[in-house]
């Protein structure tokens, strides 16, 4: 590396950590340190991955911390993921109410899942992860219904969902959310159990994925976790910790499309999704 490229680099780190110094001091000190979040803006990702010792590294808030170490004390998970990047954005308040509400309607959209596309290990090219993808009015009824949408946030609400996972099959989840004026939280827990092959891979209420959402006045953080326990006659390795993030992944991608979607009719929006 030449000396221009070095100093071009450090300018651009020296700069990303200058712009950012307020926004983590206002809204994000609660959720990450700030070495973590410096750590995060020059790699503009940070992932932790667990097996029979579960623990939750990246981040130290420690309300949603306990929330989440509590699922994994309960569910004992053979491996997971936790995930966090950074969404820059200008010309654009995402902590507004308008903005807030419309990742909250976002983040409801389940139809709008249908068709994404991961990265899979096991065959090593992008695929399809959700053949389809909507709400339930009951596990029990399984009827169809449209997208909620919401006038106002709620503190708390519920729904059930069902989705035909390319990897694995056809499952229901209950999706629970829980919000306040500076994060969102999606939680979504398997009800039924899920197969690979007709073959039992994981049991219900064995599979937990936290999505939270946490705006500043110009960029967001997403945060996501995902673990499971799986049946002892299926072998754990190291892919799967890569499809675990890799999911992830594709999550924060549609998070980042539908936010892009929804807003550059209105706002001339300019991203930089890291």
């Amino acid at each position: 590396m030449n000396r221009t490229t070095f100093s071009i680099i450090l300018f651009l780190i020296t700069y990303n950590l200058s712009i950012f110094a307020d926004e983590y001091s206002q809204y994000f000190s609660s959720f990450i340190t700030r070495g973590t979040f410096n750590e995060l803006i020059k790699k503009h990702e940070i992932m932790n991955s667990f097996g029979k010792d579960p623990a939750i590294n990246i981040i130290s808030d420690s309300k949603i911390k306990n929330l989440i170490t509590n699922d994994l004390k309960e569910l004992k998970p053979t491996i997971g993921v936790e995930l966090i990047k950074i969404l820059q954005m200008d010309n654009i308040d995402t902590h507004s109410e308008k903005t807030f509400l419309l990742i909250y309607n976002i983040l409801h959209s389940i139809s709008t899942l249908k068709g994404i596309n991961y990265f899979s290990v096991t065959r090593r090219k992008e695929r399809i992860l959700f053949y389809d993808s909507y709400v339930i009015d009951s596990p029990d009824k399984e009827n169809r219904v449209k997208d909620p949408f919401f006038k106002k946030i709620l503190t708390d609400n519920k729904l059930y969902i069902f989705q035909h996972d390319s990897t694995l099959g056809k499952n229901i989840y209950l999706v629970k959310y829980f919000s306040n004026k500076d994060r969102i939280i999606m939680r979504t827990e398997n009800i039924t159990m899920i197969k690979y092959l007709f073959v039992p891979l994981i049991n219900k209420h064995k599979l937990i994925n936290y999505f939270i959402i946490i705006p500043g006045s110009r960029s967001i953080l997403f945060y996501g976790a995902s673990f499971a326990q799986f049946n002892s006659i299926i072998p754990v390795s190291g892919k799967r910790a890569d499809s675990f993030y890799n999911r992830l992944k594709a999550m924060y991608s549609w998070f980042v499309k539908m936010l892009k979607d929804k807003t550059k009719t209105i706002h001339a929006l300019k991203q930089t999704p890291y």
